[in-house]
């Protein structure tokens, strides 16, 4: 794929302040230096988590076209392997400060379970009783948040159930309607669990934004544990809904949101305030509108979709947005600015930034990207 030119300067969208919405400034100056992650012997990678030693986790192709989990430091590229051997097929999606990874790898043909990786040894961490389970996020508690199948005669994707992994036994998060879907994306270090639950519009399951906490330590689920999201949007319909995708050791979470026009999609932020994520101005069924929600915009117009997939203690987001081209661009939002980060990189490093996945505490970024025609995991670094 060619490299799209970079523009000098950036145009300044009239309004956009007043919509919530920010773009990069006239000009950007290189703040990162690209680091290749390579492969395990294949074509592709991709990078999903990164802790604050600079440790990165994701998956990457080896020598027998096997997808594999895989840890990078140090400059070095090693394979955590698989649940089984005779499934040859896994990916890691996080890492803590301690080294401790989650993912899932492949027990069948068809199903995966999730995993902890302790010392490049997996194990696998069981299912809520059906039969399959991914993990996706892990804190320095040992907690991992992820889904997980009910029962397992019914291998469906609208199967998935939330659910927090603690004192080695998974607590199971139910959805907002018990008949659905339900995905855990992220964990702080406070215990809080992000992620989608779903309620029905004219017999069409809506995903929205959650946040679940165990307020009284007591290893289950109850009622009034969870909090509903809400969107940017003002209107509950069957083109409505929101994602929570994660959120920093304060509680701020991040994902996505459809607009008020249920055409397009922009990533955000939501602060909480007195306790509370979600302040809505009628009930949840007559107006979704979360008060507390901020539009985080788009890279080049309001028109373009976004999504943000991580924030850090600092408050920088990342994720990837839409562009005019047709290409998704990695971007960078902090102090109000959202900033394509192929603009923070050299212009001659041959990269095209797609995706970015995660942040650690020190502003380094991975994410996946184009790189000499193929996918490749990136981790970026500061300059200087």
């Amino acid at each position: 794929m060619r490299l799209p030119p970079k523009s000098a300067v950036r145009t300044l969208l009239t309004g956009l302040a007043a919509l919530g919405l920010s773009a990069a400034g006239a000009t950007a100056d290189v703040e990162y230096t690209v680091v290749d992650l390579g492969t395990l012997g294949g074509t592709n990678s991709e990078a999903t988590g990164i802790n604050d030693r600079s440790q990165v986790v994701g998956w990457a192709k080896d020598a027998n076209g096997r997808t594999q989990a895989f840890l990078w430091e140090h400059g070095t590229l090693t394979g955590l392997g698989f649940l089984t051997n005779r499934w040859s097929n896994s990916i890691a999606t996080a890492i803590n400060n301690q080294g401790e990874i989650t993912g899932y790898s492949s027990i069948t043909s068809t199903n995966a379970h999730a995993f902890i990786c302790m010392s490049n040894i997996m194990t696998d961490i069981g299912t809520l009783g059906g039969a399959e389970s991914w993990g996706r996020a892990i804190n320095e508690n040992h907690d991992i948040a992820g889904w997980s199948q009910l029962i397992s005669n019914y291998p469906s994707s609208t199967d998935r159930k939330s659910y927090c992994w603690r004192s080695n036994q998974m607590i199971y998060i139910p959805t907002y309607i018990a008949t659905h879907f339900g995905e855990a994306y992220g964990v702080n270090e406070n215990g809080l669990v992000c992620g989608e639950t779903a309620t029905y519009f004219a017999n069409t399951a809506i995903p929205w934004g959650y946040i679940w906490q165990d307020k009284n330590t007591n290893g289950i689920y109850e009622e009034g544990e969870m909090a509903i999201l809400g969107s940017l949007g003002v209107s509950f319909t069957a083109s409505s809904g929101s994602g929570a995708r994660g959120m920093n050791d304060m509680g701020q979470v991040v994902g996505w949101s459809y607009l008020t026009n249920n055409s397009i999609w922009h990533a955000f932020l939501v602060t909480a305030s007195n306790g509370q994520w979600y302040v809505t101005t009628s009930n949840f069924w007559g107006n979704t509108t979360n008060v507390l929600m901020r539009d985080l915009g788009a890279l080049e117009s309001p028109a373009q979709k976004s999504y943000a997939s991580a924030i850090n203690n600092q408050s920088w987001i990342v994720g990837d947005s839409s562009t005019a081209s047709g290409t998704n661009h990695a971007f960078l939002w902090r102090d109000g600015v959202m900033t394509d980060l192929n603009d923070l990189i050299p212009p001659s490093s041959g990269w095209l930034l797609t995706g970015a996945t995660n942040i650690n505490n020190h502003g380094e970024i991975v994410g996946t990207g184009r790189y000499l025609g193929q996918t490749r995991a990136y981790l970026l670094t500061k300059s200087g």
